[in-house]
């Protein structure tokens, strides 16, 4: 019986383990992922920023009014920001293959 006890002991302690490492490997997964939501989200904003920026420049070049471009600008800024979340859930979604039934509503 004491052998039995043991071994079940054993077994617990490498389930025990097991599970510890699952978490941890659960863990670093997700902070990978994290980090890689947050490169991408960086690298999203600073290539719509550029490429506003280069038709703001083209808009100048055609000798468009100073006040027209920034008004241009707070309306980009308005838009994106308006739709900011939506896309955030859709990269969400298919960095990960969430399906939309699967995911809260985002107001």
């Amino acid at each position: 019986m004491k052998d039995i006890i043991e071994q079940i002991i054993e077994i617990d302690q490498l389930a025990f383990e097991n599970k510890k490492k699952n978490d941890e490997l659960l863990a670093t997964k997700k902070q990978e992922f994290e980090s890689k939501i947050a490169q991408y989200s960086q690298s999203m904003l600073e290539n719509a920023k550029k490429e506003s920026e280069e038709i703001l420049s083209q808009i100048a070049e055609a000798n468009i009014n100073q006040p027209s471009q920034k008004t241009f600008t707070n309306n980009m800024e308005e838009k994106y920001s308006q739709i900011e979340d939506k896309l955030v859930e859709i990269v969400f979604n298919k960095l990960f293959a969430v399906s939309p039934s699967d995911t809260l509503e985002v107001g």
